[in-house]
């Protein structure tokens, strides 16, 4: 029997000196994975976890590596953009002004031709008038001749 108890001790040290260190290497990971990358961990065992524990940590530099990289890279490229929107933004109210421009000079030209067709219609109705009144009195001075 104390032999027995003597091999359940032995054997929850070694399963909790086996678990502990697996826990620790759970909830850092955790902690990782939420954005905690600062974070170290230390595990002193000298078996595979250690390599485990280490590959994981040289794992979370090189991805913070990349995430600053291309945080770099996607802040110039956001740079790079808002200088391409302005640059047509600038354009576009350069355009714009142009449109206005010839817009009114159509306006102006639109006006002075309907104008001119008005101006037109009225002198050749003053023509047909004029006419008229010019037979009529030609077709008296013919009929006065007659008589």
């Amino acid at each position: 029997l104390l032999s027995f108890s003597f091999v359940i001790v032995i054997t929850m040290a070694f399963a909790r000196n086996l678990t502990y260190p697996l826990q620790k290497l759970i909830r850092w990971a955790e902690v990782v994975t939420k954005g905690g990358a600062q974070e170290d961990i230390s595990i002193a065992t000298n078996d595979e976890l250690s390599e485990v524990v280490e590959y994981l940590r040289r794992m979370v530099r090189e991805l913070e590596e990349s995430k600053s990289l291309l945080e770099i890279k996607v802040a110039a490229r956001t740079r790079e953009l808002q200088e391409l929107a302005d640059g047509l933004e600038g354009q576009v109210k350069e355009r714009t002004q142009e449109l206005q421009k010839r817009l009114v000079e159509l306006e102006k030209f639109n006006r002075l031709t309907v104008d001119r067709e008005i101006k037109m219609a009225e002198l050749k109705k003053e023509i047909r008038q004029l006419r008229e009144e010019a037979d009529k009195k030609i077709s008296k001075l013919d009929s006065a001749e007659i008589n």
